[in-house]
């Protein structure tokens, strides 16, 4: 019989996806130990059994339990779990319009979803790919909620009840529903080119981003267009930015404009297009007291304030390359990465860069902060590390190499893990879990790749030593005084 050992529930869990679809689990052991950390398990491993497929890539993470990929706040009380469905679940967008909905805490898979492709679209399912995917709590009037947002411009409502009298979709058509309780409730068209989305935490609003177009709000409800931003004021040489929006994080929202009033909501859609003139804004938009920030692919944060007008309020730059990810700490601080693999804080008071967390060898991909307030934060990027950082002393915590290109990162819960005993010893394929397979495969990888640093260090150092060596070995050749000095000087150290 082999015996089993009640493994300890790992003080931090975080999901990482990479370019070919593959999602890894990581765990750092009680302690919590860094240095431990290491890869626990593949998902999903029955249902993909590890393939690899670049159709599949994996572009957005986000859990029920607040922490997510696209750049939306992240607040526990937003992403609470019905008492339908127990268990947190993790929501996974990919290429193709796919959205997978799986176990938190094994990885199984519960739904997969299509999102409806654009009226106007011509491009292929394969071309098309989530850009952003957000959870909603549920309210007293409707169930957990997922919104999704595709990069050619539809966003999609989809609920965890099947609800036979859903709504239709915006062109007319019925909604999608899925076998396992998962069904798309509504969708509508918001632009085009969808390059990120934030959602408020009553799922009232969201602001969209896109390639040709500033930020954009959009009431989920009615799928209308709420308020329009401008891009800032021209430079002196009378030269603006083309409008290119590549991350949003919200920072805060009113209590009037965030109100569960429908008749408040459609006087602000009704009076909304009263201010796409010249002006920066009027009495509409003070009507709607949204605060956010966006990041360009000019490398340049923007912070917006809808009750102050429409242009934004201050303008920082960051670096000459993309912003590709902003996570909030708070309402007066984000933390912001570049496609250069700098990652910096924001002080929003003074409108300053601060201090910059080091380690990444490449473009940052994900980042996120922990969703119960901790001081960390994760970040994942092209150079196949997931690494986490203390965000008060800017230390690395501990990294773990993930062999592919990662894209999206999340933080799990803690307190549950696949696999509650792992079998000390028994025939392989005698129900022993994944988790014992991929482990120490992680562990091995990481002790190679430290080996192989520490060789290359030392081959090195050998190379330096032989050029001095052969070097005065050569002026002692061609001089005999020097010679004869070292051998003096060799004979007073022996004696």
């Amino acid at each position: 019989m082999p015996s089993t050992q009640q493994r300890q529930p790992p003080a931090y869990r975080l999901l990482a996806g990479d370019e070919l679809g593959v999602l890894r689990a990581v765990e750092v052991p009680a302690g919590p130990k860094w240095s431990e950390a290491a890869l626990a398990q593949k998902w999903p491993a029955l249902a993909c059994r590890g393939e690899a497929d670049k159709n599949k890539a994996i572009t957005c993470i986000c859990c029920t339990h607040g922490s997510t990929h696209s750049g939306t706040r992240e607040q526990a009380q937003i992403c609470c779990v019905p008492p339908a469905s127990a268990a947190p679940i993790v929501a996974v967008g990919r290429k193709g319009r796919r959205v997978d909905i799986l176990d938190a805490a094994t990885g199984a898979s519960q739904a997969t979803m299509t999102v409806a492709a654009s009226s106007s679209s011509r491009t292929s399912a394969n071309q098309v790919h989530i850009a952003a995917v957000a959870f909603v709590g549920p309210a007293e009037t409707r169930p957990l909620q997922l919104v999704a947002a595709a990069s050619d411009g539809v966003v999609s409502i989809s609920s965890c009840n099947s609800n036979s009298s859903s709504d239709a979709g915006a062109n007319g058509s019925q909604p999608e529903a899925s076998a396992s309780g998962w069904n798309v409730n509504r969708y509508f068209q918001a632009g085009s080119n969808i390059t990120c989305m934030a959602v408020d935490s009553n799922g009232h609003y969201a602001i969209i981003g896109s390639k040709g177009c500033q930020p954009s709000i959009w009431d989920l409800s009615t799928g209308t267009k709420l308020w329009q931003a401008k891009g800032g004021k021209p430079n002196r040489v009378r030269l603006v930015d083309k409008p290119f929006t590549t991350a949003l994080a919200l920072l805060s929202v009113s209590n009037s404009s965030c109100s569960g009033n429908q008749d408040n909501r459609q006087q602000v859609a009704a009076a909304a297009p009263a201010g796409d003139g010249d002006s920066d804004g009027g009495e509409q938009d003070a009507k709607l007291a949204v605060r956010f920030i966006a990041g360009s692919v000019f490398g340049k944060l923007h912070v917006y304030d809808t009750a102050a007008g429409r242009r934004p309020q201050s303008e920082v730059i960051f670096g000459a390359t993309r912003v590709t990810a902003l996570a909030p700490q708070g309402q007066s601080q984000v933390w912001a990465a570049n496609g250069t693999g700098h990652i910096q804080l924001l002080d929003l008071s003074m409108s300053k860069l601060q201090g910059a967390v080091k380690g990444a060898g490449g473009s940052i991909r994900a980042l996120t902060v922990h969703p119960d307030g901790e001081p960390l934060i994760a970040s994942a990027g092209l150079d196949r590390f997931l690494r986490v950082h203390d965000a008060n002393s800017r230390v690395s915590c501990g990294r773990v190499y993930l062999k592919q290109q990662l894209t999206a990162v999340c933080w799990l819960p803690a307190g549950q893990q696949g696999n509650e005993a792992a079998p000390a010893a028994g025939p392989a394929g005698a129900g022993a879990p994944v988790a014992s397979k991929q482990q120490p495969e992680a562990a091995v990888d990481g002790t190679q790749a430290a080996a192989a640093i520490q060789a290359t260090e030392q081959q090195q150092r050998g190379r330096k030593g032989k050029r001095k060596g052969s070097k005065a070995s050569k002026e002692q050749a061609a001089d005999p005084a020097i010679a004869a000095a070292a051998a003096t000087e060799k004979r007073q150290k022996t004696t």
